[in-house]
């Protein structure tokens, strides 16, 4: 029997000699010179893209995930408005949502806008005609850090509940008073004058979502009555529903059975530029974190072209003692896979350490450089966290192995074609 033969068999008999040889030269300390630096450059590529990506991703998905929640705890999940002016019906609307099963509360309101004159200034505000009562069943402000105190509100007081960034504005606090100005005109002996009238701060709230903090107040719903000469109309009809995503079917089928013409809306059409914004923002940015791993990946190609090279004489020794092409390919597809997870588990170790403490970071930094990284008047929250859905890590691991697998193909290919 000649000594090819005997050579194959002595090599098919063991499968795994290939991947023995290619876990050696995936081993870093059996590198030298430029081969080795290549190799640790692709490896801490693959890691700081994977966990770029993670932290990214987290970010993204923490801020999306709190507004949201924010957004549900402080704006009504649906509106039953009226067409033109106040709404007739309120109390069919309020009927009707009382016998559905899918909505938790409801409540009339009075919305108008108004300007709050203090002693620093004058801001443009949203007035929150409301009963104290029933708000406090279509709204969470369990979660405020500095919740509203809306039952301090009494019809006939004139009493007023703002927002800490609003009362830092017009430098008051509880206690003082301030004049609320509306859009109507009191025709008197002078002329005619803006119709006004004198509140006290009752309470102030801190929401953490700026906008509402700003922008908004609440008065006792008689008093706003009043000020708006509304007598006993209402603007509509807030409704809170057991699960937020069904408003939109719930509350068109609340409107239909109240019978008369009305407009109604949710919170989903309300905001939905800005989530729409903020997807488009999330795929910009995972493509552009996308390319950054092809780099990482493209690195781990270089640094196989170059092994192949380096060891064409070990590759023509071992095809002479009878390694098929498929061996000296899987050599270097397993060394390829040793770059690729290696990288692939630190960044995952990485991304998971920064998104776990991405708020207190961003904190950090903040003290550091006496800045705000988190402008609340930017993205409507004052605070940044980070939600990690392992599915998504396991996707992004995976995705950047396989891409070194990908990579190492080629270089493995051109190995294999050494006699």
């Amino acid at each position: 029997m000649s000594p090819n033969i005997n050579n194959n068999r002595h090599q098919s008999g063991r499968p795994w000699l290939s991947w023995w040889i290619g876990w050696r030269y995936a081993r870093p300390q059996r590198r030298r010179g430029y081969v080795s630096f290549l190799s640790a450059m692709a490896i801490v590529g693959v890691m700081l893209s994977v966990a770029s990506l993670i932290v990214v991703l987290s970010a993204v998905r923490g801020f999306e995930l709190s507004l949201r929640e924010r957004i549900l705890d402080v704006v009504p999940h649906a509106q039953v408005l009226g067409v033109e002016g106040p709404l007739q019906q309120s109390a069919q609307v309020i009927g009707q949502a009382e016998l559905h099963p899918e909505v938790l509360a409801s409540a009339s309101y009075i919305e108008a806008e108004g300007f709050l004159i203090g002693p620093n200034d004058l801001v443009a505000v949203v007035v929150n005609g409301i009963d104290p009562v029933q708000q406090q069943q279509v709204a969470n402000y369990d979660n405020f850090s500095n919740p509203p105190a809306l039952t301090s509100l009494a019809a006939g007081e004139f009493a007023v509940v703002i927002g800490q960034r609003l009362a830092e504005l017009l430098g008051v606090s509880v206690g003082d008073t301030v004049n609320l100005v509306v859009g109507q005109i009191n025709v008197g002996p002078f002329g005619a004058t803006p119709r006004q009238r004198q509140f006290v701060v009752r309470d102030v709230f801190n929401a953490g979502m700026y906008e509402f903090d700003r922008g908004v107040v609440f008065v006792h719903q008689q008093d706003a009555a009043v000020l708006y000469r509304m007598a006993d109309q209402v603007s509509g009809v807030n409704l809170r529903m057991r699960d937020p995503e069904l408003a939109a079917t719930v509350v068109r089928e609340v409107a239909r059975k109240s019978g008369g013409p009305v407009l109604v809306t949710d919170w989903t059409r309300k905001h939905q530029n800005f989530f729409a914004a903020l997807s488009v923002t999330e795929n910009v940015m995972v493509v552009i974190l996308l390319v950054i791993l092809f780099v990482a990946v493209f690195n781990v190609f270089a640094s196989l072209m170059m092994l192949v090279r380096d060891k064409r004489r070990d590759v023509a020794i071992l095809r002479a003692m009878g390694m098929s092409k498929w061996q000296v390919l899987r050599v270097f597809l397993v060394d390829g896979l040793g770059l690729g997870v290696s990288g692939a588990v630190l960044g995952v170790i990485l991304g998971v350490a920064l998104s776990l403490s991405f708020d207190h970071i961003i904190y950090g930094l903040e003290l550091l450089f006496h800045t705000a990284l988190v402008d609340p008047s930017v993205y409507f929250i004052d605070r940044f966290p980070a939600v990690l859905y392992w599915h998504e890590i396991l996707v992004i691991a995976v995705g950047a192995v396989l891409l070194t697998a990908v990579a190492a193909m080629y270089p493995g290919w051109r190995a294999s074609r050494v006699n």
